[in-house]
């Protein structure tokens, strides 16, 4: 799970970096991150790839996947509140007005 918010955490660096140091710290520091993210990456990329078969990579990839999304719509699903939903809908707490632009003929004075 600490692999997947690396993207997050080079955000975070990102930010805390611009208001200590300046502009050109900041760009270091991302770079060198999203550098660090990439290398990390591709070696346990690489390195997986022999010793777990490509078909159970995708296999165990696919069920992950499906879990995830299953589990975030069930968490969603009970999460949700009814009123909401409508007030973002406009049906509920305030109203939807609809202005009409009317056309105006212009007279010719010639």
């Amino acid at each position: 799970m600490f692999l997947a918010e690396i993207g997050d955490k080079t955000f975070i660096i990102v930010m805390v970096t611009y208001t200590d140091l300046g502009a050109c710290a900041t760009f270091l520091a991302g770079y060198i991150t999203l550098c660090a993210m990439h290398i990390l990456g591709s070696t346990l990329g690489w390195g997986i790839s022999f010793i777990i078969p490509a078909f159970w990579t995708k296999l165990i990839a696919t069920i992950l996947f499906i879990l995830i999304a299953i589990a975030m719509f069930v968490m969603a699903a009970y999460n949700r509140h009814p009123e909401a939903v409508d007030t973002a809908m406009g049906k509920k707490g305030h109203s939807v007005t609809v202005a009409v632009k009317e056309e105006v003929p212009i007279a010719d004075d010639a």
